[in-house]
């Protein structure tokens, strides 16, 4: 036999095998046998308003972006409730003038985001520095800090 006719023989052998298959699925989701359900959890029925994220500052847009945390140094950040305020400093390690956007974001245990600070430092010189102060109202259930810098143009 050549190989072209085994191979032709293979695909005729696995086609066979899939229609089977699928035949066999059909009758049995045609005759609620169980094994041919998916099984789905329980959807909750009702959203808990204290789990929904809190409408936060959104981030400008920012073309050509380049990741920067490295570029900056950050103060304290607590997560206790209430007001509270991280300060901080850019100092560019970019080789010409760009602008930065530094978010801090305040997360629970799941990682979900409950206040957000955003500051949005414009025309930074290569090798320039510029302090920054972000402030939020912090809720209950914070646990810790995230810090994110880009740089690049902001629209």
């Amino acid at each position: 036999m050549t190989q072209r006719r085994t191979w032709v023989l293979v695909g005729s052998v696995v086609a066979v095998i899939a229609i089977a298959a699928a035949v066999v699925i059909f009758w049995l989701a045609r005759t609620g046998n169980p094994m041919a359900t998916a099984t789905t959890s329980a959807a909750p029925t009702a959203v808990d308003p204290s789990k929904v994220s809190p409408k936060l500052p959104q981030e400008p847009t920012v073309s050509d972006q380049t990741g920067a945390v490295k570029d900056a140094t950050f103060g304290s950040c607590s997560t206790t409730a209430g007001k509270q305020e991280v300060t901080g400093k850019i100092t560019s390690s970019a080789a010409t003038t760009t602008d930065y956007v530094v978010t801090v974001s305040w997360v629970n245990g799941t990682s979900d985001v409950l206040a957000r600070g955003v500051a949005v430092l414009k025309d930074i010189p290569a090798g320039g520095e510029k302090d920054f102060t972000l402030k939020a109202d912090v809720p209950e259930g914070a646990t810790t800090c995230t810090f994110h810098v880009v740089r690049g143009t902001v629209k």
